[in-house]
């Protein structure tokens, strides 16, 4: 049950997102990120596609992989996926030192944040389960597409199906669909993260907080955009109690809604890495 002055559940009612505010140190390592990830999307494709995993989850990948509703239409961007453990793989690689450190720096920012949200969802439904756990199987993603895209739509219109993401761009492009059919762009704030809630959320308040679709459009002529975003993820190899049981999820095993969901985009199941 609910108790207290439930804030982040009012913002969540009213705007469909959070709109969450960011402190100078956030914002440093963002601004540090940015540098690094201009310079490393910048690379020849030949380059680029040393730090490709196989397992696909981690490191680069190149347009063409991951899609949002259909294999037939991409996402148009390139990504880098970067996990507790991507450190390492960019170590082996070599020669992006400065990408991985900033990527380690503002992935630890953004685990700060996701924690707190946690706390404040424990709180406000007085959640008395096993403490959740989440950083294991959250991760960074960057998200760059060129200034020469010729597309209009750079992503479909989809639900992340996460807990929630930690949404940060450059530039304009986000677009929300609050009731699957309007369509309300999303300023960027360098002041505050956006956070989309996932279909993960849904399941863990019985229905209360619904996903955000949203989809991405290249709004900015001739100019580079990154979104930088932390999928934050409840640890799928563990039993999950939600913090409201009724008929929507009493017979929905969340962990495994969690595990396979990044098979909807043409990735593997999170436990497959």
């Amino acid at each position: 049950m609910l108790t207290g002055q439930p804030t982040m559940l009012a913002e969540l009612h009213s705007d469909g997102i959070l709109r969450t505010p960011t402190g100078d140190d956030y914002r440093h390592r963002l601004a540090g990120l940015r540098r690094e990830a201009f310079e490393f999307f910048g690379r020849p494709a030949d380059v680029k596609n040393r730090y490709q995993s196989r397992d696909l989850q981690r490191g680069y990948r190149p347009t063409g992989i991951e899609y949002s509703a259909t294999a037939d239409f991409p996402d148009q961007n390139e990504a880098y996926a970067f996990w507790t453990d991507s450190a390492a793989h960019l170590a082996e690689v070599g020669g992006a030192e400065a990408f991985s450190a900033a990527l380690g720096e503002f992935a630890e920012q953004c685990a700060v944040l996701g924690q707190g949200i946690l706390d404040s969802l424990a709180r406000e439904f007085d959640y008395r389960g096993k403490p959740l756990k989440f950083r294991e199987f959250s991760y960074l993603q960057v998200n760059y597409t060129s200034a020469e895209l010729a597309a209009d739509l750079i992503q479909d219109r989809h639900e992340d199906g996460h807990l929630v993401t930690i949404h940060n761009a450059s530039g304009p492009g986000l677009i929300l669909h609050p009731d699957g059919r309007d369509e309300v762009p999303v300023a960027p704030d360098e002041y505050a993260a956006t956070v989309l809630p996932g279909s993960t959320l849904t399941l863990m308040t019985g229905g209360i907080v619904p996903p955000m679709y949203h989809s991405v459009r290249a709004m900015t002529v001739g100019k580079a955009r990154l979104a930088v975003m932390y999928f934050m993820n409840l640890d799928p190899t563990e039993p999950i109690e939600p913090y409201v049981l009724n008929d929507t999820n009493r017979h929905v095993d969340i962990a495994d809604h969690i595990d396979r969901f990044p098979m909807n985009f043409g990735l593997p199941r999170l436990t497959d890495r």
